[in-house]
């Protein structure tokens, strides 16, 4: 049976709650700050695709990559939007470490392709994206991965009431998905001309190493998710999958002319639908279970 969760422990001077599973105070701030940041770059990316050349800090062609970018940056918009207003530390825990290893990849990206950015001579609101995008994505990993762990001691591991237990073998299926998308993430940001020559939409070395980042995130947030049997630390999460994967369909009926018709493509659009609606059962049935004490 599942013990209590709470315990109350008085803050420390940094405001840690050890054990009782309180975010430290900083934490819900960051998360709005970084919510806010998302938003807009959904409105830039994802309602303005084909205008990145005046809005955004680089030029992307074709728009199936703003999109992408988009969706992914829509999702994350939830995840911290939830952090914010999250009284359970371990509810948003799993999102952290990829987070913050996926903005650090993003500023090394941006170092590496620093002559195809929007600076200098760009209109000004594709260079105020560029001065944007490189302050948020130098200060992020430092903001995400400090919260991660300033609060990896909140924590007790215990379940909330109600809960529900996610499968073992689900989690296994989790866990080696993460895993591949960790190695192929890798693999892409490493040489990018492996994303150039084998993605099933056209990709420059930039753009292919900022989606390899966004495919290593996804990978370290399974991993990180994998370990944790409590449905409660699962559900954000669960969600957020849910928002990502719809705004990705609706991008690639947006975009379908940008998709090359092979091999990878017929792989990963079914796979994008069996997310989605993996998610969706999988919260419908474990909210049950939960709700019924299971």
């Amino acid at each position: 049976m599942a013990t209590s969760l709470v315990k109350t422990v008085p803050a420390d001077a940094a405001g840690r709650h050890q054990g009782d599973d309180r975010p430290v105070r900083e934490t819900r701030w960051i998360c709005l700050f970084v919510a806010a940041i998302l938003v807009a770059a959904v409105v830039l990316l994802w309602i303005a695709p084909g205008r990145t050349d005046e809005l955004w800090a680089w030029t992307i062609k074709p728009s199936m990559t703003p999109l992408f970018m988009g969706s992914a940056y829509a999702a994350g918009a939830y995840f911290f939007a939830r952090g914010f207003r999250t009284t359970r530390w371990h509810r948003i825990a799993a999102g952290f470490p990829g987070i913050a290893v996926f903005a650090a990849l993003m500023f090394v990206a941006t170092l590496i392709h620093w002559e195809k950015f929007n600076h200098g001579d760009a209109p000004a609101a594709a260079a105020a994206s560029f001065y944007g995008w490189t302050i948020v994505y130098a200060i992020a990993p430092l903001l995400v991965g400090g919260a991660w762990l300033r609060n990896r001691g909140a924590d007790p591991g215990t379940p909330e009431r109600p809960d529900a237990v996610v499968p073992g073998a689900l989690r296994v299926v989790v866990a080696s998905g993460g895993a591949a998308a960790v190695a192929i993430g890798a693999v892409i940001f490493a040489a990018p001309d492996v994303g150039v020559d084998h993605w099933p939409w056209a990709l420059t070395p930039l753009t292919a190493r900022v989606v390899a980042s966004f495919v290593v995130e996804g990978g370290l947030i399974a991993l990180f998710l994998a370990r944790d049997a409590r449905w409660s630390a699962w559900r954000i999460l669960t969600q957020t999958t849910v928002v990502g994967a719809g705004f990705l369909l609706v991008s690639v009926a947006r975009a379908w002319n940008d998709w090359e018709r092979g091999a990878l493509t017929w792989v990963l659009l079914p796979a994008l639908a069996a997310t989605l609606l993996g998610a969706l059962a999988l919260h419908v049935a474990l909210d049950r279970r939960a709700r019924a004490g299971v």
